[in-house]
């Protein structure tokens, strides 16, 4: 059993496509703000992450299909070569790699203890049996509400989740420049030019989502909500789009979205500067937000009863960073129907 308690949340199959010799990578940690040489078998992993050493093999299992799937894209640069069940696991790659991170596991430790202050607690406090029993209202200020391996719930979530992603539109960027992507601990990123003031956009079914995976240093697949936004395709293959990126600032803007991502560290090739990663990271640190999740009451009701009911609404904060890309632009009349339509 000692031989499976590494429990890896990013893939070693597909760290070693950031890896020279298929067995160490260029880590950049953000605390230290330093490049350090890491073997790929002691990064993006914690003992007994997935509690069960059993389900550590089957996510195994799950990953050598996934494995032999990008793999055949990497080699191809079509999507739509993919049979049906060879999309479904790919997609599956996507969804469970936004959701099996510490990163996630942290996220939702944070919706959690929304839920409590923004929910839980209140009723409390405002509980005529509370009172009876002499709980003062600060005695709930006292308590936290925690959820044991957080991460699962996510998880499985996600692995119920292809069809919401299935519309989107498969883009695979090539990088013909001289800077090369950067990958994380955290790697897939959902990004949105659709902002609404109440509600959040980053949502796997929101209207104009855009989701960047690494596969790596010169391809990043892009899957984009197509009605959304103006495509400048260099060709299509096959029904994947593809773009040939040719301005530095494109990638830069990608790795930024990547270094905002991440939850400790950057991964890369060694052909990537430690000087290029610490003025991009440098510039990124005004977006950071300690606080990722918000909340607001949608609606308030009476029921039958004489209860009173509210309707909460939670949602990732959105990043304050202005995504700007050459070959994709929003469609604008599309976006003020939206706006119209969503208050």
């Amino acid at each position: 059993m000692a031989n499976n308690k590494k429990h890896h949340y990013v893939p070693q199959f597909y760290l070693r496509y950031f890896s020279d010799d298929s067995k160490t990578v260029n880590t950049y940690n953000l605390k230290h703000e330093k490049i350090f040489v890491s073997k790929i078998r002691n990064i993006c992993q914690e003992n007994y992450f997935y509690v069960h050493v059993e389900l550590e093999q089957i996510i195994g299992k799950i990953e050598g299909k996934q494995a032999e799937i990008i793999r055949k894209l990497l080699t191809d640069f079509s999507f739509y070569s993919l049979d049906d069940k060879e999309k479904f696991y790919l997609y599956l790659f996507i969804l469970m790699q936004y959701s099996r991170t510490k990163a996630s596991a942290k996220l939702t430790d944070e919706a959690v203890t929304l839920f409590y202050d923004e929910v839980v607690k209140p009723i409390l406090k405002s509980s005529l049996e509370m009172k009876e029993k002499d709980m003062k209202p600060d005695f709930f200020d006292k308590i936290t509400l925690k959820m044991d391996n957080s991460h699962f719930l996510p998880m499985s979530y996600s692995m119920m989740s292809v069809e919401l992603i299935a519309d989107l539109y498969p883009i695979i960027l090539i990088n013909e420049t001289d800077e090369f992507f950067i990958t994380s601990d955290n790697f897939i990123c959902l990004y949105n030019y659709v902002k609404f003031k109440t509600y959040g956009t980053l949502g796997l079914q929101s209207p104009g989502l855009q989701i960047f995976c690494p596969l790596n240093e010169k391809i990043v697949l892009l899957l984009v909500d197509s009605e959304f936004y103006r495509l400048e395709l260099d060709e299509e293959q096959n029904g994947t789009g593809i773009v040939h990126v040719d301005k530095s600032s494109d990638i830069t803007a990608i790795n930024k979205l990547q270094i905002l991502n991440c939850d400790q560290s950057i991964i890369c090739s060694p052909k990537t500067e430690e000087k290029y990663l610490q003025k991009i990271h440098s510039e990124a640190k005004p977006l950071f937000r300690d606080k990722k999740f918000r909340s607001r009451t949608v609606s308030g009701f009476k029921a039958s009863d004489s209860s009173y009911h509210e309707i909460l609404h939670t949602s990732k904060i959105p990043s304050n960073y202005k995504l700007h890309l050459s070959f994709l632009r929003l469609n604008h009349d599309l976006n003020k129907k939206w706006k119209g339509i969503v208050k």
